[in-house]
């Protein structure tokens, strides 16, 4: 199973939580294209929507969590020991 460059750039994108919008702006491309993007991947993932994909493709290895601190990577090397996927949320730190 593989996806194009783009279409993984697009899944990268959503997966942080932007908007198509905002990936678009960010890969110079038009929405148009974004959304085609993420409708083929969804369907070359054989998943349900886009939350399916992306978890599809972090559970297959095309996309990594990406941490952005010594306390995520802390928290991903942890979890991966444990056999467990984690999903880092951009938000406030408490």
């Amino acid at each position: 199973m593989s996806l194009t460059p783009r279409q993984l750039a697009c899944l990268r994108h959503a997966a942080d939580g932007h908007t198509r919008d905002t990936t678009a702006r960010a890969l110079n491309i038009d929405t148009r294209t974004v959304n085609r993007a993420i409708h083929d991947a969804i369907q070359q993932l054989s998943a349900h929507n886009l939350v399916h994909a992306i978890g599809i493709a972090y559970c297959t290895g095309l996309l990594q969590v990406t941490p952005v601190d010594d306390q995520q990577v802390a928290l991903v090397r942890l979890a991966e020991r444990m056999g467990c996927w984690i999903a880092l949320v951009p938000g406030r730190s408490t």
